[in-house]
């Protein structure tokens, strides 16, 4: 209902922009004054962690928050999630 509980790499989807080349599109509008900040939604660990590396590799800033589903049946931040946003200073309004 509110996202897999899982991973499952048969359900994985291609097509879109990368991840670079999203966080180079955040860069840019951040550059042009159009946005100041930019947040992830309903991402994984891992996907928050490979955004953080492409905004170091390309000299963009890094998301600074994550608003994912966090009611009493998705609970899913409580796990890995909650010690990338702690350590690396990602805020979950909510």
């Amino acid at each position: 209902m509110f996202g897999a509980t899982e991973f499952e790499p048969a359900r994985e989807k291609s097509g879109g922009p990368g991840i670079p080349e999203q966080v180079e599109a955040m860069g840019t509008l951040i550059k042009a004054g159009k946005i100041r900040y930019y947040g992830l939604s309903n991402e994984t660990a891992w996907g928050t962690q490979a955004f953080q590396r492409a905004a170091a590799t390309l000299g963009v800033p890094s998301p600074v928050t994550i608003p994912n589903s966090y009611i009493l049946v998705s609970r899913s931040d409580d796990n890995d999630l909650a010690e990338l946003m702690h350590r690396d200073g990602l805020t979950s309004p909510g």
